[in-house]
C-alpha cells in the first residue's frame, strides 16, 4: 500500500511561475530520492570497461604523438592535441563511474510535479538542470483518463496521466510517494471522463 503523500512547498514554489493567479495547488512534490537517485550498476560496469579501453587508447595516442614522427610539432601543440582528444573520454568515464548519480540528484532537485484544481503539471529540467529551459508538461484535469500506476519499492510509484483520446502528450510523475493517493485524487476529482473518449 502506498503511503499518504505530503505536499512539498518548495516544489509548489518552483511551479508558481506557470500557475494562473486563481489556480489552487492540491498537491505538489518531487521524485523520491531513494528510488530516483541511485547508482546504476550497468553504468558502473560500462564505465570500468570504457576507462580501460580509453586508457589503452590514450597511452597509444600519447606514444604516437610524442614519437619522432611528430618531432616538428611543438610540445605545447602536442599537449593541447592530447588534452582535446582525451576530454570526451574522460567526461564519459566520470559520468559512468559516478557522475550519473550527481546528474540525477540535480535533476531531481529541479523536477516538480503538481496536481491543481484544473491541471496536472510536470516541470523537468533540460540536460540534468545544467543547460536549457525546463520543460513543462501539462494536462487539463477534465481531459485525464484513468491514471496508469506502476508500483515501485519503498512505498513509491510512478503515475502516467493521459487524455482519453491520446491527442495531448502524457504527463508522468516518476517515483513519487503516495502514488495511489495522488492517482485517486486526480481520478476522483475529474470523474475519469477520458474513459469514454
Amino acid at each position: 500500500m502506498s503511503e499518504e503523500p505530503r505536499s512539498d512547498p518548495a516544489a509548489a514554489r518552483d511551479l508558481a511561475a506557470v500557475l494562473t493567479p486563481d489556480e489552487t495547488v492540491l498537491w505538489a512534490g518531487r521524485p523520491d530520492e531513494r528510488r530516483y537517485v541511485r547508482v546504476d550498476p550497468r553504468l558502473i560496469a560500462l564505465g570500468v570497461f570504457w576507462t580501460v579501453v580509453a586508457g589503452a587508447a590514450f597511452v597509444g595516442f600519447s606514444l604516437t604523438l610524442f614519437s619522432d614522427d611528430f618531432a616538428g610539432v611543438s610540445l605545447g601543440v602536442r599537449v593541447a592535441l592530447l588534452a582535446v582528444a582525451a576530454a570526451p573520454f574522460v567526461a564519459v568515464s566520470i559520468y559512468a563511474l559516478g557522475g550519473h548519480v550527481a546528474v540525477r540528484h540535480r535533476t531531481r532537485l529541479r523536477t516538480a510535479y503538481a496536481v491543481t484544481a484544473t491541471r496536472v503539471l510536470a516541470l523537468r529540467p533540460a540536460l540534468g538542470g545544467v543547460l536549457g529551459r525546463p520543460a513543462l508538461r501539462e494536462l487539463p484535469r477534465d481531459r485525464v483518463a484513468t491514471p496508469v500506476l506502476e508500483h515501485l519499492r519503498h512505498g513509491t510509484g510512478s503515475i502516467d496521466f493521459h487524455d482519453g483520446s491520446h491527442v495531448l502528450p502524457p504527463v508522468r510523475f516518476e517515483s513519487v510517494r503516495g502514488a495511489e493517493t495522488i492517482a485517486a485524487l486526480v481520478g476522483n476529482q475529474c470523474g475519469e471522463p477520458g474513459d469514454n473518449a
